[in-house]
């Protein structure tokens, strides 16, 4: 069974959507946006990517899709509630950002290894 390419709502690649998700965020923060225009942010950068993987021909569900969109959302969230609940560590933005961008490196080379 790949993982990878599953049709089910939830496969591996969601992983990179809740990743770019603590990474909007957590730039939103450190530009000083607000929650909602973090949220806003998100949900439209998760669309447009969703509509360019349906015209470059991704072969994956709708329901896929709108998991992706979803896992972007709830990582935008969980992240803007860390950075402010831990907000005498001024540096957990960057932390989310550094572990963000290990996990997709790592989960993006794992994928293309299996395409």
């Amino acid at each position: 069974m790949d993982l990878w390419n599953s049709k089910d709502a939830v496969n591996l690649w969601t992983v990179l959507h809740f990743c770019f998700g603590l990474l909007v965020a957590s730039f939103s923060y450190i530009a000083g946006l607000g929650l909602v225009l973090c949220l806003y942010v998100a949900s439209l950068l998760a669309v447009i990517w969703e509509i360019y993987e349906r015209f470059k021909g991704t072969d994956e569900s709708v329901l896929n899709s709108l998991f992706d969109i979803l896992a972007t959302i709830v990582a935008s969230c969980l992240a803007y509630y860390l950075i402010t609940y831990f907000k005498k560590f001024p540096y957990v933005p960057h932390v989310l950002i550094i572990g963000s961008v290990v996990a997709y490196i790592i989960f993006y080379m794992k994928g293309k290894l299996y395409l």
